[in-house]
C-alpha cells in the first residue's frame, strides 16, 4: 500500500492490525503512511495535517523540516494584510477569497493548534467583512461575478445563476452595473430560494452595507423603497418573495 502511496488504505490497515503496537517499526510504517496521505492533498492545509501526524508518529529530520516549511506557508496564506487595500478592485476581492478559502481549509483539516485555528478564523471574517463592503451596483461586470461566485451568461441583461435564484444584470453606458433583478429560477417556481445567497444577503451585497428586505403589511404585495440611495422593490406572494429589483433594473 505504501509502494502504491495510498496513505489512507496503509493507515487503515496499521489501525485494524497493530492498533495497539507502539513498535519502532510500525511508528515509522504509520509515519510514512501519512506522507503517502500528504502527497495527495490538494492544500497546505491538508498537508500540514498530514505532516504533523506523520511528525508525531515518528519524527525525523525531514519530516521536521516539512512542519515548519507548511506552517510558514500556511501563516503567510492566512495574513490579513496580504490583501493589499491599493490593489486594483478584482485583484482585491481575488486575495480577500483566496484569504478565506485558506481559513475554511485550515478549519476543514482540523488541525490541533489554537493559534493557527484563531488564525484561520480571523482570515474568514475579514475576508467576508471586506468583500461585503464592495457594492454591486456600479461595479463592473468581472468584479460582479467575483462576488457572486459566477460567470454572467448573455448580452442584454447577462444573467447569474445563483442556485435558487437567478440574477439579471444591467449596465449602464460606461459599463457599470446599474441595476439587479433577482428572481426564481424556474418559471414554475418564481421564489428566491438560494440558501447561500438569501434575498438580504443579495441587497446588502448589491449597496454595500447590512440590510434587509422589507415585507409587506399582509403576505402578498409588493414594497418599495430606498436604499444607499437607490430604488428597491420587493414582490411577494403568500409570505414568498418572488421577485427583488435593485437600482435601475429593467426586466
Amino acid at each position: 500500500m505504501l509502494d502504491a502511496r495510498d496513505g489512507k488504505a496503509a493507515l487503515a490497515a496499521l489501525d485494524g492490525w497493530f492498533a495497539s503496537d507502539r513498535s519502532a517499526d510500525v511508528a515509522e510504517q504509520r509515519a510514512r503512511a501519512h506522507d503517502a496521505a500528504l502527497a495527495q492533498c490538494a492544500h497546505d492545509a491538508c498537508r500540514l495535517g498530514e505532516a504533523l501526524q506523520a511528525q508525531a508518529a515518528h519524527a525525523n529530520v525531514e519530516r521536521n523540516a516539512k512542519v515548519a516549511t507548511l506552517r510558514a506557508q500556511l501563516n503567510e496564506a492566512l495574513a490579513i494584510d496580504r490583501a493589499a487595500a491599493s490593489a486594483p478592485m478584482l485583484s482585491r476581492l481575488q486575495q480577500l477569497r483566496r484569504l478565506g478559502d485558506a481559513g475554511a481549509q485550515v478549519l476543514a483539516a482540523r488541525i490541533d493548534d489554537d493559534k493557527l485555528q484563531n488564525e484561520a478564523r480571523a482570515a474568514i471574517a475579514f475576508a467576508a467583512d471586506q468583500r461585503a463592503k464592495v457594492p454591486l451596483l456600479r461595479a463592473e461586470r468581472n468584479v460582479i461575478e467575483e462576488l457572486l461566485g459566477g460567470a454572467a451568461n448573455g448580452d442584454g441583461a447577462p444573467r447569474i445563476d445563483l442556485h435558487g435564484a437567478d440574477a439579471y444584470l444591467e449596465f449602464d453606458a460606461a459599463h457599470h452595473c446599474a441595476g439587479i433583478y433577482a428572481v426564481g429560477p424556474t418559471s414554475g417556481n418564481r421564489a428566491l430560494s438560494s440558501t447561500e445567497w438569501t434575498a438580504d444577503r443579495l441587497l446588502s451585497q448589491a449597496v454595500g452595507k447590512p440590510v434587509t428586505v422589507r415585507q409587506p403589511p399582509q403576505a402578498s404585495g409588493a414594497l418599495q423603497w430606498y436604499e444607499g440611495g437607490y430604488p428597491v422593490t420587493a414582490r411577494w406572494s403568500v409570505g414568498r418573495l418572488l421577485e427583488l429589483r435593485i437600482g435601475a433594473a429593467t426586466p
